[in-house]
């Protein structure tokens, strides 16, 4: 059954293709679920030094992300490939 979840394209060099592929495999997970563990342990660590990252979707279609001085950064969804 293909999934629901959003499409996130990721353009790299060989090299670092095939050491994803590598860590994957002694993980016994597959490319992609490597690199999303990856991408999950990154958000956990900058949250842990910054605070955490509150996503919002405001009424006028933009994203808004508040760290934890509370500044608001906003995101255009429309610029932002899903």
């Amino acid at each position: 059954m293909p999934s629901n979840k959003p499409q996130f394209v990721i353009r790299a060099d060989q090299s670092t293709i095939n050491k994803i592929k590598y860590i994957a495999k002694e993980n016994e997970r597959s490319a992609t679920q490597e690199i999303v563990y990856l991408m999950k342990r990154e958000i956990e660590t900058f949250e842990k030094e910054r605070g955490e990252i509150i996503i919002e979707r405001e009424d006028n279609h933009k994203w808004v992300a508040k760290d934890l001085d509370r500044t608001t950064k906003t995101l255009d969804i429309h610029k932002i490939r899903h």
